[in-house]
């Protein structure tokens, strides 16, 4: 899994928060990703005004479509 956020979202402080979300929502995600898949997620600007639930929502709706196709 990598994370792809460009300077243009905000500074250091604000890409490492996106980052840190990022990596808990994953720990919570209840979906089965298989180990040999490599994923990357690009961050938008809008990420950084929604909250962790909402983000965890999209990423679990998102990966479900993804894995089951």
């Amino acid at each position: 899994m990598g994370f792809g956020i460009s300077k243009k979202i905000g500074g250091a402080v604000i890409r490492n928060k996106i980052k840190r979300v990022l990596k808990e929502v994953l720990r919570k995600v209840d979906v089965e990703i298989s180990e040999d898949l490599d994923i990357l997620l690009i961050a938008r600007k809008e990420l950084v005004i929604v909250d962790f639930w909402e983000i965890k929502k999209i990423l679990e709706n998102s990966l479900t479509a993804f894995l089951t196709n």
